[in-house]
């Protein structure tokens, strides 16, 4: 039995171009060396402060905060603290529209005014029947 070594159809075909690529590269010449003296370049170092700067990312949280809210019921006319500031004790914060207070403290002494007519009434009328009796 004899046995035969078998070439791919496409060798003869290849096989001339590479050789022709091969030698196509040999045939290159080397660029001739330079001409002359290599420029020198000389450079002085001299120290001086640099910033570095760098922005990141983040958020940040108070560790301390506190509400400030009026401890009356009102109208808030003006605020008299600024945000974010501190404020002392005793300080005011707030201007609050004083008319619902003018009007409660007229109904007060119209009150008033009527029991102490009442009361005088009573003293009369007191002093009426003391007569009669």
């Amino acid at each position: 039995m004899t046995h035969r070594a078998r070439h791919p159809a496409f060798l003869p075909l290849f096989l001339p171009s590479f050789l022709a690529l091969l030698l196509g590269a040999c045939a290159e010449e080397a660029p001739p060396p330079q001409q002359g003296l290599p420029r020198v370049y000389v450079v002085t170092l001299k120290a001086q402060p640099v910033e570095l700067t760098r922005e990141l990312p983040g958020r940040t949280n108070a560790y301390l905060v506190a509400e400030v809210r009026p401890q009356v019921t009102g109208i808030v006319k003006e605020r008299l603290f600024t945000e974010g500031s501190l404020v002392e004790a005793g300080q005011p914060l707030f201007q609050l529209d004083d008319a619902t207070y003018r009007a409660d403290l007229n109904s007060a002494l119209a009150s008033l005014r009527r029991a102490e007519a009442t009361v005088e009434v009573a003293r009369l009328n007191a002093a009426r029947l003391e007569e009669l009796v």
